[in-house]
Protein backbone atom coordinates (compact mmCIF):
# COMPACT_ATOMS: atom_id res chain seq x y z
CA UNK A 1 0.00 0.00 0.00
CA UNK A 2 2.67 2.52 0.49
CA UNK A 3 4.30 1.79 -2.60
CA UNK A 4 1.15 2.72 -4.32
CA UNK A 5 0.31 5.91 -1.63
CA UNK A 6 3.79 7.47 -1.32
CA UNK A 7 4.42 8.41 -5.70
CA UNK A 8 0.75 8.95 -5.67
CA UNK A 9 0.67 11.72 -2.85
CA UNK A 10 3.96 13.61 -4.16
CA UNK A 11 2.80 13.36 -7.77
CA UNK A 12 -0.99 15.30 -6.53
CA UNK A 13 0.75 17.62 -4.25
CA UNK A 14 2.98 18.38 -7.66
CA UNK A 15 1.10 18.47 -10.56
CA UNK A 16 -2.51 18.26 -8.69
CA UNK A 17 -3.90 15.10 -10.47
CA UNK A 18 -3.16 13.05 -13.87
CA UNK A 19 -5.94 15.40 -15.61
CA UNK A 20 -4.47 18.48 -14.59
CA UNK A 21 -0.66 17.22 -15.30
CA UNK A 22 -2.02 16.58 -18.94
CA UNK A 23 -3.71 19.76 -19.27
CA UNK A 24 -0.68 21.97 -17.73
CA UNK A 25 1.79 20.43 -20.28
CA UNK A 26 -0.01 20.46 -22.89
CA UNK A 27 -1.55 24.22 -22.65
CA UNK A 28 2.40 25.33 -21.50
CA UNK A 29 3.96 23.71 -24.77
CA UNK A 30 1.54 25.33 -27.09
CA UNK A 31 2.44 28.41 -25.17
CA UNK A 32 5.71 28.29 -25.65
CA UNK A 33 5.08 27.37 -29.75
CA UNK A 34 3.44 30.49 -29.57
CA UNK A 35 5.70 32.89 -28.09
CA UNK A 36 8.37 31.63 -30.27
CA UNK A 37 6.01 32.33 -33.05
CA UNK A 38 5.15 35.64 -31.99
CA UNK A 39 9.02 36.81 -31.79
CA UNK A 40 9.71 35.59 -35.02
CA UNK A 41 6.86 37.03 -36.70
CA UNK A 42 7.83 40.84 -35.75
CA UNK A 43 11.85 39.56 -36.98
CA UNK A 44 10.20 37.91 -40.07
CA UNK A 45 8.16 41.13 -40.90
CA UNK A 46 11.18 43.75 -40.09
CA UNK A 47 14.30 42.14 -40.96
CA UNK A 48 13.57 40.00 -43.95
CA UNK A 49 10.17 40.97 -45.36
CA UNK A 50 10.05 44.76 -45.40
CA UNK A 51 13.91 45.12 -44.16
CA UNK A 52 15.52 48.75 -45.29
CA UNK A 53 11.98 49.63 -46.42
CA UNK A 54 9.79 52.20 -45.37
CA UNK A 55 6.54 50.27 -45.52
CA UNK A 56 8.66 48.06 -42.88
CA UNK A 57 7.39 49.63 -39.73
CA UNK A 58 3.92 49.63 -41.22
CA UNK A 59 3.49 46.42 -42.23
CA UNK A 60 5.18 45.67 -38.32
CA UNK A 61 2.03 47.29 -37.17
CA UNK A 62 -0.72 45.86 -38.86
CA UNK A 63 0.03 42.30 -37.09
CA UNK A 64 -1.46 43.72 -34.05
CA UNK A 65 -4.92 45.13 -36.31
CA UNK A 66 -4.99 41.24 -37.25
CA UNK A 67 -5.43 40.41 -33.68
CA UNK A 68 -7.13 43.56 -32.68
CA UNK A 69 -9.69 42.99 -35.28
CA UNK A 70 -11.21 39.50 -35.23
CA UNK A 71 -10.55 40.18 -30.97
CA UNK A 72 -13.36 42.87 -30.99
CA UNK A 73 -15.70 41.55 -33.75
CA UNK A 74 -15.81 37.78 -33.07
CA UNK A 75 -14.35 37.66 -29.03
CA UNK A 76 -17.62 38.63 -27.36
CA UNK A 77 -19.78 36.10 -29.43
CA UNK A 78 -17.26 33.32 -29.42
CA UNK A 79 -17.87 32.66 -25.42
CA UNK A 80 -21.42 32.07 -26.53
CA UNK A 81 -20.35 28.96 -28.91
CA UNK A 82 -18.24 28.22 -26.29
CA UNK A 83 -20.62 27.78 -23.18
CA UNK A 84 -22.97 25.89 -25.79
CA UNK A 85 -20.22 23.48 -27.19
CA UNK A 86 -18.36 20.30 -25.43
CA UNK A 87 -15.06 22.30 -24.08
CA UNK A 88 -12.42 19.50 -24.57
CA UNK A 89 -13.68 18.86 -28.28
CA UNK A 90 -13.59 22.55 -28.79
CA UNK A 91 -10.44 22.36 -27.44
CA UNK A 92 -9.03 19.51 -30.11
CA UNK A 93 -10.85 21.22 -32.81
CA UNK A 94 -9.19 24.41 -32.67
CA UNK A 95 -5.35 22.84 -31.90
CA UNK A 96 -5.57 20.96 -35.39
CA UNK A 97 -6.85 23.97 -37.40
CA UNK A 98 -4.27 26.15 -35.66
CA UNK A 99 -1.47 23.33 -36.57
CA UNK A 100 -2.49 23.18 -40.12
CA UNK A 101 -2.84 27.20 -40.52
CA UNK A 102 0.66 27.79 -39.48
CA UNK A 103 1.71 24.82 -41.45
CA UNK A 104 0.11 26.53 -44.60
CA UNK A 105 2.75 29.29 -44.02
CA UNK A 106 5.98 27.14 -44.89
CA UNK A 107 5.80 28.34 -48.21
CA UNK A 108 5.61 31.72 -47.95
CA UNK A 109 8.68 30.96 -45.70
CA UNK A 110 11.49 29.99 -48.15
CA UNK A 111 11.30 26.29 -47.67
CA UNK A 112 10.18 26.15 -51.72
CA UNK A 113 12.84 27.95 -54.11
CA UNK A 114 12.13 31.24 -55.88
CA UNK A 115 10.78 34.27 -53.44
CA UNK A 116 7.60 35.93 -53.61
CA UNK A 117 6.27 38.85 -53.98
CA UNK A 118 6.41 40.77 -50.64
CA UNK A 119 2.96 41.84 -50.46
CA UNK A 120 1.92 38.17 -51.20
CA UNK A 121 4.02 37.04 -48.35
CA UNK A 122 2.29 39.77 -45.85
CA UNK A 123 -1.40 38.78 -46.92
CA UNK A 124 -0.79 35.40 -46.59
CA UNK A 125 0.93 35.91 -42.99
CA UNK A 126 -2.14 38.35 -42.11
CA UNK A 127 -4.61 36.18 -43.15
CA UNK A 128 -3.05 33.00 -41.61
CA UNK A 129 -2.98 35.07 -37.89
CA UNK A 130 -6.36 36.87 -38.48
CA UNK A 131 -7.97 32.94 -38.82
CA UNK A 132 -5.72 31.76 -36.36
CA UNK A 133 -7.20 34.53 -33.76
CA UNK A 134 -10.18 33.73 -34.24
CA UNK A 135 -9.22 29.37 -33.59
CA UNK A 136 -7.87 31.05 -30.07
CA UNK A 137 -10.81 33.01 -29.44
CA UNK A 138 -13.03 29.89 -28.91
CA UNK A 139 -9.77 27.74 -27.38
CA UNK A 140 -9.01 30.07 -24.54
CA UNK A 141 -12.75 30.27 -23.04
CA UNK A 142 -12.81 26.55 -23.06
CA UNK A 143 -9.59 26.43 -22.05
CA UNK A 144 -11.04 28.16 -18.67
CA UNK A 145 -13.59 25.90 -18.37
CA UNK A 146 -11.81 22.47 -18.40
CA UNK A 147 -9.73 24.32 -16.25
CA UNK A 148 -12.49 25.24 -13.95
CA UNK A 149 -14.01 21.18 -14.29
CA UNK A 150 -10.94 19.19 -13.80
CA UNK A 151 -9.14 21.27 -10.41
CA UNK A 152 -10.77 20.80 -7.45
CA UNK A 153 -11.90 24.69 -6.47
CA UNK A 154 -8.94 24.20 -2.90
CA UNK A 155 -6.13 23.65 -5.74
CA UNK A 156 -7.10 26.48 -8.03
CA UNK A 157 -4.55 28.70 -6.72
CA UNK A 158 -1.96 26.51 -7.32
CA UNK A 159 -3.07 25.48 -11.03
CA UNK A 160 -3.06 28.95 -12.18
CA UNK A 161 0.26 29.45 -10.76
CA UNK A 162 1.76 26.47 -12.26
CA UNK A 163 0.46 28.30 -15.49
CA UNK A 164 1.78 31.48 -15.17
CA UNK A 165 4.97 29.91 -13.75
CA UNK A 166 5.36 28.40 -17.49
CA UNK A 167 4.39 31.52 -19.24
CA UNK A 168 6.52 33.44 -17.10
CA UNK A 169 9.93 30.96 -18.42
CA UNK A 170 8.83 31.06 -21.82
CA UNK A 171 8.66 34.76 -21.99
CA UNK A 172 12.40 34.39 -21.00
CA UNK A 173 13.36 32.12 -23.54
CA UNK A 174 11.23 32.04 -26.58
CA UNK A 175 12.23 35.35 -27.72
CA UNK A 176 15.72 34.42 -27.32
CA UNK A 177 15.81 30.87 -29.13
CA UNK A 178 13.42 32.61 -31.81
CA UNK A 179 16.60 35.14 -32.72
CA UNK A 180 19.13 32.43 -32.83
CA UNK A 181 16.45 30.55 -35.08
CA UNK A 182 15.33 32.96 -37.31
CA UNK A 183 18.70 34.19 -37.77
CA UNK A 184 20.16 30.94 -39.02
CA UNK A 185 17.34 29.35 -40.60
CA UNK A 186 14.84 31.94 -41.52
CA UNK A 187 11.54 31.53 -39.88
CA UNK A 188 10.97 28.14 -41.23
CA UNK A 189 11.81 26.72 -37.19
CA UNK A 190 9.39 28.50 -35.57
CA UNK A 191 6.77 27.08 -37.89
CA UNK A 192 7.49 24.09 -37.40
CA UNK A 193 8.10 24.44 -33.52
CA UNK A 194 4.13 26.09 -33.44
CA UNK A 195 2.69 23.22 -35.37
CA UNK A 196 4.09 20.86 -33.30
CA UNK A 197 3.39 22.60 -30.13
CA UNK A 198 -0.40 22.30 -31.34
CA UNK A 199 -0.06 19.10 -32.07
CA UNK A 200 1.39 18.19 -28.34
CA UNK A 201 -1.61 20.17 -27.02
CA UNK A 202 -3.85 18.09 -28.71
CA UNK A 203 -2.70 15.00 -27.68
CA UNK A 204 -2.47 16.05 -23.94
CA UNK A 205 -6.19 17.48 -24.46
CA UNK A 206 -6.97 14.17 -25.71
CA UNK A 207 -5.70 11.84 -23.23
CA UNK A 208 -7.47 14.12 -20.31
CA UNK A 209 -10.32 12.43 -18.92
CA UNK A 210 -12.71 15.38 -18.86
CA UNK A 211 -16.34 14.68 -16.71
CA UNK A 212 -19.21 14.34 -18.77
CA UNK A 213 -21.27 17.70 -19.44
CA UNK A 214 -24.66 18.25 -18.72
CA UNK A 215 -26.82 18.29 -22.42
CA UNK A 216 -28.48 21.98 -21.93
CA UNK A 217 -31.92 22.16 -22.90
CA UNK A 218 -33.70 24.12 -25.58
CA UNK A 219 -31.25 26.82 -26.45
CA UNK A 220 -32.00 30.61 -26.52
CA UNK A 221 -31.06 32.28 -29.67
CA UNK A 222 -27.35 33.05 -30.01
CA UNK A 223 -28.14 36.85 -29.60
CA UNK A 224 -30.35 35.87 -26.27
CA UNK A 225 -27.40 34.15 -24.80
CA UNK A 226 -25.08 37.16 -25.76
CA UNK A 227 -27.37 39.73 -24.14
CA UNK A 228 -27.98 37.03 -21.00
CA UNK A 229 -23.85 37.21 -20.71
CA UNK A 230 -23.65 40.66 -20.86
CA UNK A 231 -26.37 41.33 -18.60
CA UNK A 232 -24.64 39.02 -15.81
CA UNK A 233 -21.92 40.87 -16.33
CA UNK A 234 -23.06 43.99 -15.37
CA UNK A 235 -25.20 43.03 -12.99
CA UNK A 236 -22.66 41.11 -10.47
CA UNK A 237 -21.41 43.97 -8.72
CA UNK A 238 -18.20 41.70 -7.50
CA UNK A 239 -17.46 40.61 -11.38
CA UNK A 240 -17.79 44.27 -12.74
CA UNK A 241 -15.23 45.65 -10.31
CA UNK A 242 -13.15 43.13 -11.47
CA UNK A 243 -13.20 43.91 -15.24
CA UNK A 244 -13.34 48.08 -14.62
CA UNK A 245 -10.30 47.18 -12.43
CA UNK A 246 -8.91 45.46 -15.36
CA UNK A 247 -9.69 48.18 -17.87
CA UNK A 248 -8.17 50.65 -15.80
CA UNK A 249 -4.73 48.50 -15.19
CA UNK A 250 -4.41 47.74 -19.04
CA UNK A 251 -4.78 51.67 -19.85
CA UNK A 252 -1.69 52.14 -17.91
CA UNK A 253 0.03 49.14 -19.13
CA UNK A 254 -0.76 50.46 -22.92
CA UNK A 255 1.46 54.03 -22.03
CA UNK A 256 4.42 51.89 -20.01
CA UNK A 257 4.00 49.52 -23.04
CA UNK A 258 4.86 52.93 -25.95
CA UNK A 259 6.92 54.79 -23.65
CA UNK A 260 8.83 52.15 -21.73
CA UNK A 261 11.95 52.39 -24.46
CA UNK A 262 12.09 55.98 -24.72
CA UNK A 263 12.03 56.74 -21.02
CA UNK A 264 14.50 54.18 -20.38
CA UNK A 265 16.92 56.47 -22.92
CA UNK A 266 15.85 60.07 -21.98
CA UNK A 267 14.48 59.77 -18.40
CA UNK A 268 17.23 57.15 -16.84
CA UNK A 269 19.92 58.37 -19.88
CA UNK A 270 21.18 54.81 -19.96
CA UNK A 271 22.27 52.97 -23.51
CA UNK A 272 19.48 51.64 -25.69
CA UNK A 273 21.89 48.19 -26.02
CA UNK A 274 20.72 48.17 -21.94
CA UNK A 275 17.20 47.80 -22.53
CA UNK A 276 16.69 44.50 -23.26
CA UNK A 277 18.12 43.69 -19.67
CA UNK A 278 16.23 45.89 -18.83
CA UNK A 279 13.01 43.12 -19.71
CA UNK A 280 14.87 40.63 -18.65
CA UNK A 281 14.94 41.82 -15.21
CA UNK A 282 11.00 42.51 -15.23
CA UNK A 283 10.74 38.85 -16.45
CA UNK A 284 12.74 38.14 -13.94
CA UNK A 285 10.41 39.14 -11.43
CA UNK A 286 7.43 37.69 -13.16
CA UNK A 287 8.76 33.98 -12.67
CA UNK A 288 9.49 34.88 -9.21
CA UNK A 289 6.26 35.66 -8.32
CA UNK A 290 4.98 33.10 -10.22
CA UNK A 291 6.58 30.53 -8.76
CA UNK A 292 5.44 32.30 -5.23
CA UNK A 293 2.12 33.33 -6.06
CA UNK A 294 0.76 29.83 -4.64
CA UNK A 295 2.10 30.50 -1.33
CA UNK A 296 0.60 34.18 -1.25
CA UNK A 297 -2.52 33.43 -2.46
CA UNK A 298 -3.20 30.44 0.21
CA UNK A 299 -2.58 32.91 3.29
CA UNK A 300 -4.12 36.29 1.85
CA UNK A 301 -7.13 34.61 -0.87
CA UNK A 302 -7.34 35.29 -4.58
CA UNK A 303 -9.57 38.74 -3.85
CA UNK A 304 -7.14 40.49 -1.46
CA UNK A 305 -4.06 38.82 -3.43
CA UNK A 306 -6.12 40.93 -6.62
CA UNK A 307 -6.58 43.85 -4.83
CA UNK A 308 -3.29 44.25 -2.99
CA UNK A 309 -1.68 43.19 -6.46
CA UNK A 310 -3.15 46.24 -8.04
CA UNK A 311 -2.42 48.59 -5.47
CA UNK A 312 1.24 47.47 -4.95
CA UNK A 313 1.80 47.46 -8.84
CA UNK A 314 0.91 51.35 -8.60
CA UNK A 315 3.35 52.30 -5.98
CA UNK A 316 6.08 50.93 -7.87
CA UNK A 317 5.60 52.19 -10.74
CA UNK A 318 4.86 55.45 -9.88
CA UNK A 319 8.16 55.03 -7.78
CA UNK A 320 9.85 53.96 -11.11
CA UNK A 321 8.16 56.77 -13.07
CA UNK A 322 10.32 59.59 -10.78
CA UNK A 323 13.61 57.14 -11.07
CA UNK A 324 16.43 58.81 -12.63
CA UNK A 325 19.03 56.29 -12.53
CA UNK A 326 19.70 52.62 -13.71
CA UNK A 327 19.43 50.53 -10.24
CA UNK A 328 16.44 52.04 -8.47
CA UNK A 329 14.68 51.46 -12.06
CA UNK A 330 15.90 48.00 -12.41
CA UNK A 331 14.51 47.10 -8.88
CA UNK A 332 11.67 48.54 -9.05
CA UNK A 333 10.62 46.78 -12.38
CA UNK A 334 12.02 43.47 -10.41
CA UNK A 335 9.67 44.17 -7.23
CA UNK A 336 6.45 45.52 -10.29
CA UNK A 337 7.20 41.84 -12.00
CA UNK A 338 6.06 40.22 -8.70
CA UNK A 339 3.15 42.18 -7.98
CA UNK A 340 2.05 41.30 -11.51
CA UNK A 341 2.27 38.19 -11.15
CA UNK A 342 0.35 37.69 -7.98
CA UNK A 343 -2.26 39.95 -9.78
CA UNK A 344 -2.76 37.50 -13.05
CA UNK A 345 -2.67 34.09 -10.95
CA UNK A 346 -5.55 36.11 -9.25
CA UNK A 347 -7.37 36.62 -11.60
CA UNK A 348 -8.62 32.97 -12.74
CA UNK A 349 -9.61 31.36 -9.55
CA UNK A 350 -11.44 34.39 -8.87
CA UNK A 351 -13.41 34.36 -11.54
CA UNK A 352 -14.12 30.87 -11.42
CA UNK A 353 -15.50 31.64 -7.70
CA UNK A 354 -17.69 34.38 -9.09
CA UNK A 355 -18.55 33.11 -12.53
CA UNK A 356 -21.73 30.31 -12.70
CA UNK A 357 -19.84 27.08 -15.53
CA UNK A 358 -22.45 27.99 -17.79
CA UNK A 359 -21.56 31.90 -18.33
CA UNK A 360 -17.62 30.74 -17.99
CA UNK A 361 -17.38 31.23 -22.08
CA UNK A 362 -19.16 33.82 -22.32
CA UNK A 363 -16.85 35.97 -19.54
CA UNK A 364 -13.59 34.82 -20.11
CA UNK A 365 -14.65 36.12 -24.10
CA UNK A 366 -15.54 39.77 -22.62
CA UNK A 367 -12.38 40.02 -21.05
CA UNK A 368 -9.59 39.82 -23.52
CA UNK A 369 -11.25 42.66 -26.15
CA UNK A 370 -11.98 44.66 -23.15
CA UNK A 371 -8.06 44.49 -21.88
CA UNK A 372 -7.36 44.97 -25.39
CA UNK A 373 -9.45 48.11 -26.39
CA UNK A 374 -8.07 49.88 -23.14
CA UNK A 375 -4.75 49.13 -24.72
CA UNK A 376 -5.41 50.47 -28.34
CA UNK A 377 -6.99 53.60 -26.85
CA UNK A 378 -3.81 54.30 -24.04
CA UNK A 379 -0.81 53.27 -26.58
CA UNK A 380 -1.92 55.73 -29.24
CA UNK A 381 -3.13 58.20 -27.07
CA UNK A 382 0.17 58.62 -25.83
CA UNK A 383 2.22 59.04 -28.82
CA UNK A 384 0.05 61.07 -30.08
CA UNK A 385 0.31 63.15 -26.69
CA UNK A 386 4.35 63.10 -26.96
CA UNK A 387 4.41 64.07 -30.08
CA UNK A 388 1.62 66.78 -30.53
CA UNK A 389 1.78 68.60 -27.09
CA UNK A 390 4.79 67.05 -24.17
CA UNK A 391 7.83 66.41 -26.32
CA UNK A 392 9.76 69.60 -25.28
CA UNK A 393 7.55 69.52 -21.59
CA UNK A 394 10.53 70.72 -19.36
CA UNK A 395 8.97 71.71 -15.46
CA UNK A 396 9.40 71.67 -12.03
CA UNK A 397 6.73 71.26 -9.50
CA UNK A 398 7.39 70.97 -5.33
CA UNK A 399 11.31 70.71 -6.33
CA UNK A 400 10.17 67.76 -8.67
CA UNK A 401 11.59 67.45 -12.43
CA UNK A 402 9.03 66.74 -14.94
CA UNK A 403 9.75 66.07 -18.59
CA UNK A 404 7.14 64.32 -21.30
CA UNK A 405 8.22 59.99 -20.01
CA UNK A 406 8.25 60.17 -17.03
CA UNK A 407 5.11 62.41 -16.94
CA UNK A 408 3.09 60.12 -18.79
CA UNK A 409 4.70 56.54 -16.88
CA UNK A 410 3.47 58.73 -13.73
CA UNK A 411 -0.39 58.67 -15.61
CA UNK A 412 -0.06 55.79 -16.16
CA UNK A 413 1.45 54.57 -12.51
CA UNK A 414 -1.59 56.87 -11.07
CA UNK A 415 -3.86 54.48 -13.60
CA UNK A 416 -2.72 50.75 -12.13
CA UNK A 417 -2.97 52.74 -8.16
CA UNK A 418 -6.54 53.92 -9.00
CA UNK A 419 -7.68 50.51 -10.27
CA UNK A 420 -6.23 49.15 -6.88
CA UNK A 421 -7.75 51.26 -4.52
CA UNK A 422 -11.03 50.94 -6.70
CA UNK A 423 -11.31 47.54 -6.00
CA UNK A 424 -10.30 47.80 -2.66
CA UNK A 425 -13.25 50.11 -1.58
CA UNK A 426 -15.73 48.84 -4.09
CA UNK A 427 -15.14 45.38 -2.87
CA UNK A 428 -14.93 45.34 0.52
CA UNK A 429 -18.36 43.34 0.88
CA UNK A 430 -19.45 39.76 0.62
CA UNK A 431 -15.46 38.45 0.46
CA UNK A 432 -16.68 34.63 2.31
CA UNK A 433 -18.60 34.34 -1.03
CA UNK A 434 -15.39 35.57 -3.31
CA UNK A 435 -13.21 33.38 -2.35
CA UNK A 436 -12.14 30.10 0.09
CA UNK A 437 -9.67 30.52 2.96
CA UNK A 438 -6.75 28.46 3.13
Amino acid sequence: MSAETAPRGWFTRLLINRNYALYWTGISISNFGDFVFSSTLLLWISYQIGHNQAWGPLAAGVLELCIALPTFLFGPIAGVFVDRWNKRRTMLLMDVLRAALILLLLPVSGVIPGRLDPLWQLICIYGDIFLCTLCTLLFSPARATLNRDIVPDERREQASSMIYSSNSTFMILAPLLAGILFFSAGAVWALIINAGSFLISFCCILAVQAPAEAKRSEQASLFQEFTSGVRYVTGNSTLRCVLVSLFLLMLGGGITNTLGPFFFEHSLHAAPALFPQFEAVGSAGLLLGALSATWGLRRLGALRTFQGGLVLMGIFELLFSRSTSLFPAFLLTFLTGICNSFLNTSVSPLAMRLVPREYLGRVFALIEPGMRLAQLISAPLAGFLISHYLYHLDASFLGLHFGPYDTLLGVSALLVLVSGLYACFSMRTKKNSVETRH
